[in-house]
């Protein structure tokens, strides 16, 4: 194996392993649209025990947070399968391009591309993961 095939299949190597990363990444976040789901679900079928203006501006409030925080999840779930789409089609062209002059630079493009992917998509789930914790703090009102 040349040094030029040997850097060739350690740079897919690294590609496939953050590769998995991003697809665990998103397996999370969809579990966290999920919970997002449950909640959304829960505020359809809440009753306001004191009929004031008050309570149904905050149930209201609160509709319209977990909504948004459904719409911008599922958004963000969408371009990060875009961009694992778009690397997917990286790959295989680098599959087709061995041995050219572009191979190389084009194999750490996709590692440094997946590489942020992968650190962006665990960012954003830990900071959704606690505005859904956040969530959880104001179920005990929805009772």
């Amino acid at each position: 194996m040349s040094r030029t095939d040997y850097t060739l299949t350690l740079h897919t190597a690294t590609i496939a392993t953050r590769v998995q990363e991003v697809t665990r990444e998103l397996r999370r976040l969809k579990v966290r649209l999920l919970a997002i789901e449950r909640y959304r679900r829960r505020l359809e079928h809440v009753t306001i025990h004191e009929a004031s203006e008050y309570h149904e501006e905050t149930l209201s409030e609160m509709t319209d947070g977990v909504e948004a925080l459904h719409s911008d999840i599922s958004t963000y779930i969408a371009q990060v399968e875009a961009q694992l789409n778009k690397i997917e089609h990286g790959r295989a062209n680098l599959e087709n391009l061995k041995n050219t002059p572009a191979t190389r630079a084009l194999a750490l493009y996709i590692e440094t591309d997946v590489k942020l992917l992968a650190q962006a998509v665990s960012d954003a789930r830990t900071a959704y993961d606690d505005l859904i914790s956040r969530l959880g703090d104001i179920d005990g009102l929805l009772d």
